[in-house]
């Protein structure tokens, strides 16, 4: 998690509470102080190679997401499934944060998993 005197988290974002964890770390809700829209920050400890490997995989698959400006659609009117906001490492926990669109329905491989996608 990130620590406390962190530039990032004193500046951006407020953990608000955890959502769960995965196979590669922990996932919380947070608010942006930006424009008070909430957000899902995915902390991955990058000490593990096969961690790492897997935050490369996710870096790649959000990178190749579209970006926009704040909403969940494309320039042209198509629907994201997710927007990446940031990412971020903390020396301190050896982690990597990925900040991405809070989603209402759960995690996506949930949603994914019921067919919703």
């Amino acid at each position: 998690m990130l620590h406390p005197k962190s530039p990032f988290l004193r500046e951006r974002l407020a953990l608000l509470y955890k959502l769960g964890s995965g196979s590669c770390g922990a996932i919380f809700k947070a608010i942006d102080f930006l424009n008070f829209r909430p957000l899902a920050v995915k902390f991955i400890h990058v000490t593990n190679k096969n961690k790492r490997k897997q935050l490369v995989q996710e870096l790649i698959a959000l990178h190749d997401i579209p970006q926009n400006t704040g909403s969940s659609v494309d320039d042209d009117g198509s629907n994201q499934i997710l927007g990446f906001i940031d990412a971020f490492s903390n020396i301190q926990d050896e982690t990597v944060g990925l900040v991405v669109e809070y989603m209402d329905y759960g995690s996506l491989q949930n949603l994914v998993d019921a067919g919703g996608i």
